[in-house]
């Protein structure tokens, strides 16, 4: 029964997928939005939105994990400033890199992306670290004006929805901190902002 709202989550990245990913780099099988739907057992017209989560910095596991996309150079976690993040299995410290807008609009193609979450945006602008902690989603709109504060931040969300067409609707701003962004769009995102509880079957899924 969807009336009360069904909330997907998948597993793995885009990047991972046995059929689109960067073979031999990849999981045992595909995991594309279309596929989560279908494995839940709902037909690609029962979902109101996909929703794809990425990180401002795209990571892969330690080791000989693969390589980044091509417009993305492999950094450290010393040159953002930040302490390493660890694999969860191994205890490796994932390895980094620059954004890559070809990989997430690529993942928007594959997902039919209608909205953006772009995550550890406090990666970029440590002030934004702890913004809409506690607070539910009607509650922490940022406005486009608001984020131009933060610019770095602000200058990657336009670029990202300027290159995949896609608005971003949420901020990552550190654990348990989301904003919900007023993208332009999106208009009525500025009067009337969307919590998840509203979606009446909604895929997140990950760009890598």
């Amino acid at each position: 029964h969807l009336d009360g709202g069904v909330l997907l989550e998948g597993t793995q990245g885009t990047g991972l997928s046995n059929t689109t990913g960067q073979y031999p780099y990849v999981t045992s099988r595909d995991v594309t939005a279309a596929t989560l739907a279908a494995d839940a057992g709902l037909g690609p017209r029962l979902l109101d939105e996909v929703l794809l989560v990425c990180r401002t910095f795209p990571i892969r596991v330690a080791g000989h994990s693969g390589p980044f996309w091509e417009d993305s150079s492999e950094i450290t976690w010393e040159d953002i400033g930040e302490e390493p993040e660890l694999t969860t299995v191994t205890g490796r410290v994932r390895r980094l890199a620059s954004f890559s807008f070809e990989q997430v609009a690529y993942a928007a193609r594959l997902n039919s992306a209608t909205h953006i979450a772009l995550t550890f945006c406090d990666y970029l602008e440590p002030a934004l670290r702890g913004r809409g902690e506690d607070l539910d989603l009607y509650n922490c709109v940022i406005q486009r004006e608001d984020l131009a504060a933060y610019p770095r931040v602000a200058e990657l969300v336009s670029r990202l929805e300027q290159e995949t067409g896609v608005p971003v609707a949420y901020l990552g701003c550190g654990p348990d901190a989301t904003l919900a962004y007023a993208s332009p769009l999106e208009e009525q995102w500025i009067t009337q902002p969307r919590c998840l509880g509203s979606f009446r079957a909604l895929v997140a899924h990950r760009a890598y």
